[in-house]
């Protein structure tokens, strides 16, 4: 704990402030909760000094599921790695488009990641399907009605998971549940660094 605490008053700005947080345990826990910080982005203190500890890097797989943040960290963006360092995604003009790793990381107005992440399981190995990623390939080209909210990308990255495109899965954390589900035998997930 102490650790962590020395972690939180580098990575706090204002010292007063950090000193202030770290002395209830609880709130520390709140803010840097181990369990989660190799398991999930939505975790992961923009720090580099915890970047350095935490993430491992793995290289994608054709087939595997990817994300970076958005919106100045409060939401995801995903879509499906097809290897050769191309992305299938849907885009916010609802075009469904190959893209490469810069394009993927800042190819909206709300984009905001410095870091693409695979989904992985618990020994880190990429979560991979080549069928995933023949059904992501099928579909370049074509347009959706997109809808930050009701027809997003999280939806085309299930529908690549499952075959069902229209089936409303509109938010990150439900995603992840399909690809625990659906591609990992129902055992968590881990997001860790795409390594391209």
């Amino acid at each position: 704990m102490k650790f962590i605490k020395n972690i939180a008053k580098m990575v706090i700005p204002g010292y007063a402030l950090a000193d202030i947080l770290v002395k209830n345990d609880s709130i520390v826990n709140s803010i840097f909760p181990i369990a989660n910080i190799i398991s999930s982005p939505h975790e992961i203190i923009k720090g580099t000094l915890l970047k350095s500890f935490f993430e491992k890097k793995v290289e994608p797989e054709v087939g595997s599921i990817v994300m970076c943040k958005i919106a100045a960290n409060f939401a995801e963006h995903s879509g499906i790695y097809i290897g050769d360092g191309k992305f299938v995604e849907l885009a916010g003009s609802g075009k469904i488009r190959k893209v490469k790793k810069n394009k993927f990381l800042s190819g909206g107005m709300t984009r905001t990641g410095f870091e693409i992440y695979v989904a992985c399981d618990s020994n880190d190995n990429c979560i991979s399907s080549n069928k995933v990623a023949k059904r992501a390939k099928k579909k370049l080209g074509e347009s959706r009605d997109y809808n930050f909210i009701i027809d997003n990308c999280h939806q085309f990255t299930a529908g690549c998971i499952t075959g069902h495109f229209e089936k409303p899965v509109n938010f990150f954390w439900w995603l992840s549940d399909i690809i625990k589900i659906k591609l990992n035998n129902g055992e968590c997930i881990r997001w860790n660094v795409c390594d391209i």
